[in-house]
């Protein structure tokens, strides 16, 4: 045997991505997410709501960055903008200008 005793049990918690991401938020102090939702995010809206993050919807991400944006100065903390890819995510950009 290699050192463990056969009735010991090693067990791992496992996790996704999604909770890689909210406890990476939470970590550094990050409560308000502002987003539009879409497919590929939409359960990770509902985990950060389920774990007491503010997520706060838009209709467009231009407006969802510059509102970001406008937290992240006001803060002095980073904005967080969710958006869905390729369109959602280009939309976005325009907030960076």
């Amino acid at each position: 045997m290699d050192g463990l005793d056969s009735k010991t049990e090693v067990t791992q918690e496992l996790t996704d991505g999604f909770h890689l991401i909210i406890d990476a938020l939470k970590l550094n102090g990050i409560n308000n997410v502002y987003h539009v939702p879409g497919i590929p995010v939409t359960d990770l809206g509902r985990m950060m709501q389920a774990e007491g993050m503010r997520v706060i919807s838009f209709r467009h991400e231009s407006n969802a960055g510059n509102a970001a944006a406008i937290a992240g100065y006001l803060t002095r903390k980073p904005g967080i903008c969710l958006t869905v890819s390729a369109p959602g995510f280009l939309n976005g950009l325009v907030s960076l200008a």
